[in-house]
């Protein structure tokens, strides 16, 4: 049994599966597929291949082409290069290398030479904003002069001696017989002057008129007696900017006195400007600085032009000033002052300080007109019964409705005349009643 069990196994074939057309064909299909996929393959590795190759040759044809440049052209006697030609070769290829290098040194060492330092830069900048600002105040100098007021004391002995005072000034005008000068003095009793101008040549002067309340007098000295054609020649009268133009952050420069000592200068710059401050019977162009300034010496603010922009005033209670805090008056709001004191007139002075009556005011029912800010005790407006709050109407018989209609009015009167004026006074409520005064005007 077991036997015809190994002779069965012994003859069995082994037969593969039978190939029908059918599976012939998707043989065929993958084998095409394949050949496709092989032959796509081989072709972006051959133009891949052939790319980097040009591109090797092209940098080889470079480099050779530089190193050719950078050889000798000629080789010794003889068609082959011998050793020694080589070593030429090799000796002219390191000295070009050498000489490239020097070269870039060279372009190294002048860029880092012609490096700015920002210090230095900031140096060069602040030196020639210093220029300007010199050059600005010596264009002061045929205009700037000092006043030197004396008066006669007597000393603990009841000797005599002599009291003297400078403050500084500016011309205002020069014609054939007189030269006319601005400056801050206020106390002319008993005192007699004479101007040092630029140069150091002396002259005597006489008060020609005054303004207490601005803080103002004209000085005058004679242009034929007592002064040199020298000293003629040396100064022009003081040119007035305009400073309609002006804002905030100008530069600006203070001459005169403002450090307390005659002849100093500061600088500075515009903070602040307000077109209607509120002025002893006016309103004023006032510019605010953290310049240095000192008025009672006199101090006076020009531009980069040498142009006169205003005069320092001290007068607190003009407006409040902080601490540090200089208040200009513009040379503009002085314009028409000046005018009349160089003309030998006498200002009215009133003695009040409004602002107009704006449209949120009249809308909580105040009357058009000036409202008064602030009475100046002992003045001529205090004595005849004005008050703080009152709205001033009419003055000596002409409607009032703001203060350039006041300031109109108060250069037609003058000092000991009198007029009546009209207010509107608060009372109870929102009730206004009108109350009539009669006021005698004051020199200003």
């Amino acid at each position: 049994m077991e036997d015809n069990n190994k002779k069965k196994l012994i003859n069995e074939k082994i037969t593969g599966r039978k190939m029908t057309p059918g599976r012939v064909g998707k043989i065929m299909l993958v084998a095409g597929v394949c050949g496709v996929v092989f032959g796509v393959t081989a072709a972006l590795a051959f133009n891949a291949v052939s790319i980097n190759t040009e591109r090797r040759a092209a940098a080889s044809e470079t480099t050779a082409a530089n190193v050719e440049t950078m050889m000798p052209e000629t080789t010794s006697a003889g068609n082959e290069k011998t050793g020694e030609d080589y070593l030429q070769e090799s000796t002219a290829f390191v000295d070009a290398a050498e000489t490239i290098s020097d070269d870039n040194e060279q372009q190294t060492s002048v860029s880092e030479s012609e490096t700015i330092d920002p210090e230095e830069e900031r140096k060069e900048f602040s030196d020639s904003v210093l220029s300007v600002l010199k050059d600005s105040v010596k264009l002061a100098d045929p205009y700037l002069v000092a006043v030197v007021a004396t008066s006669q004391t007597s000393t603990w002995f009841d000797n005599e001696a002599e009291d003297s005072e400078s403050y500084s000034g500016v011309i205002l005008s020069i014609d054939e017989h007189e030269i006319l000068i601005l400056t801050c003095i206020t106390d002319t009793e008993g005192r007699s002057f004479k101007v040092r101008f630029k140069n150091g040549n002396v002259s005597d002067a006489y008060i020609k008129n005054i303004s207490v309340n601005d803080g103002l007098a004209i000085i005058a000295v004679s242009s034929t007696d007592g002064i040199s054609e020298e000293t003629l020649d040396s100064v022009t009268p003081v040119e007035y900017c305009n400073t309609e133009e002006l804002s905030n952050g100008d530069s600006i420069i203070a001459i005169g006195a403002p450090l307390g000592a005659i002849g100093s200068t500061a600088f500075g710059y515009i903070g602040y400007i307000r077109s209607d401050e509120p002025g002893i019977d006016c309103e004023q162009q006032v510019i605010y600085s953290e310049i240095k300034t000192n008025s009672s010496k006199g101090t006076f603010i020009i531009d980069h032009n040498g142009k006169l922009i205003g005069i320092v005033s001290g007068k607190a209670s003009e407006s409040g000033i902080n601490a540090g805090v200089s208040r200009i008056i513009s040379i503009a709001a002085f314009d028409s002052t000046i005018k009349s004191l160089i003309d030998g007139n006498k200002m009215a002075y009133m003695g009040i300080m409004g602002i107009d009556v704006n449209f949120d005011m009249r809308y909580n029912n105040i009357p058009e007109g000036v409202y008064v800010e602030e009475v100046i005790q002992g003045s001529p407006a205090y004595a005849a019964g004005i008050r703080r709050g009152d709205i001033i109407v009419n003055l000596n018989n002409r409607d009032v409705s703001d203060m350039a209609s006041f300031m109109h009015i108060m250069k037609s009167v003058h000092p000991e005349d009198e007029a009546a004026v009209k207010v509107m006074r608060g009372s109870v409520g929102d009730e206004y009643n009108s109350l009539e005064y009669l006021i005698t005007f004051g020199e200003r």
